[in-house]
């Protein structure tokens, strides 16, 4: 298993950009990863628990069976992202973008949501119904 570390950024220094890469059960536990971009980036089965990855683009970024138990995903961009499996106890996703995510068998315990924004397409764990949805205040757009 890799693992990558950095300081968080600066104001002078720009957010880190693995759009694209392989980072396959790369562990970035506790990383200040804030405003990172993480595009079509493969992170299946890696360690993110305790990430800092708010205001991060993970747009269709691989994320099945990744550890993101205590996450910070706050305003995070998960638009079609395949969180299959994964664990997102104690995450923070308020206000992230969920549309067209794939959450089927997802771990959602304690998960803060309320702001994410979802769609028709947003695929969720067996037995995630709209009323469980609506009372953990994610807004679904229906169009």
């Amino acid at each position: 298993m890799g693992t990558l570390s950095r300081l968080p950024p600066s104001r002078e220094e720009p957010a880190i950009s693995l759009s694209r890469v392989d980072l396959r059960s790369v562990a970035l536990h506790d990383s200040r990863l804030n405003g990172s971009r993480f595009r079509y980036a493969n992170l299946a089965r890696s360690v993110l628990s305790g990430a800092w990855l708010e205001h991060a683009d993970l747009t269709a970024a691989d994320l099945r069976r990744a550890n993101l138990d205590h996450a910070h995903l706050a305003r995070a961009n998960l638009r079609r992202a395949s969180l299959q499996d994964a664990n997102l106890r104690h995450a923070d996703l308020r206000h992230a973008n969920l549309r067209g995510a794939n959450l089927h068998n997802a771990t959602l315990d304690a998960a803060q949501l309320t702001g994410a924004q979802a769609d028709q397409a947003t695929i969720w764990p067996d037995g995630f119904d709209p009323d469980q949805r609506h009372q953990r205040g994610i807004i679904e757009n229906r169009t």
